[in-house]
């Protein structure tokens, strides 16, 4: 079997086959097998993102399984190639959502990078731009951004430019501050703490946060039966406090039922 993806659910069912006496070759466009954990998940997780490498390296830590990676479809690998000539049983897609929705505006791709960012390459900027070696794209953050859609991903949007900004106006004052602690405790306290009395004006990256949700629906989205029924009994005020503790920690706007079209977008 081959299985495409070697992350979290690529890792999982290369794991279920080759217990069930299958050779599993697992390919990973990447050096490392971590995925979106690595690429998409803001590196503040710090222990979420240690104990999903840890469960991943098990997975594959298995003698039926080989891993192969810096292996990318449609580059190094011809599909039709590994589907005819390899003597495969069968594959497996598990190569994840790397590309955002589109902006629903005609036109928009004209800006990418260019005032328009999507979340994949924002976050993958954030969690790798210190790393010596890194050479993919990069960002200067600036006050006054509009953060477009609901769910926790666009919360984690904002918070890293609502911290970004912060690091930066603290940096000007020759303070250097943590980001973990931003994170945890929110813009104000920690700059306080700091003296620097820096103030929204300074610290606000976001002035608005738009959805196309209620405010209840975009924190926490669920998707099994068990949690759509249990939504109207204890989730609602779950959602809406979430929200307005993030709006209370990174300093942004929330506006529901907004979405974009194209008239006033300039």
């Amino acid at each position: 079997m081959a299985v495409v993806g070697a992350a979290t659910a690529g890792s999982e069912i290369a794991r279920i086959l080759a217990e069930r006496g299958a050779l599993v070759i697992v390919f990973e466009q990447n050096p490392r097998p971590y995925g979106k954990i690595e690429d998409g998940l803001p590196r503040w997780h710090v222990k979420q993102r240690h104990d999903e490498y840890e469960e991943i390296n098990k997975r594959l830590d298995h003698p039926n399984i080989e891993y192969v990676p810096k292996t990318r479809m449609g580059r190094d690998l011809d599909f039709e190639e590994l589907r005819s000539r390899w003597g495969l049983s069968g594959i497996v897609l598990s190569h994840g959502a790397w590309r955002d929705r589109p902006f629903p505006v005609e036109g928009a791709d004209e800006f990418v990078d260019h005032g328009l960012v999507y979340q994949n390459p924002l976050i993958y900027w954030f969690n790798h731009y210190l790393e010596k070696q890194y050479d993919g794209p990069r960002y200067e953050l600036r006050p006054g951004a509009t953060v477009v859609g609901g769910g926790l991903a666009s919360i984690d949007v904002v918070k890293v430019l609502q911290i970004e900004t912060a690091l930066t106006a603290l940096k000007a004052r020759g303070i250097a501050a943590d980001m973990l602690a931003l994170e945890r405790e929110g813009i104000e306290p920690v700059a306080e703490c700091e003296r620097a009395q820096v103030r929204r004006p300074e610290c606000r990256a976001v002035q608005t946060f738009l959805s196309p949700a209620r405010a209840r629906h975009a924190a926490l989205r669920y998707s099994s039966r068990c949690a759509r029924e249990a939504w109207p009994k204890r989730s609602k005020w779950r959602a809406e406090r979430s929200l307005k503790k993030a709006q209370r920690k990174f300093l942004f706007e929330f506006q529901e039922l907004r979405a974009p079209s194209g008239r006033d977008c300039g």
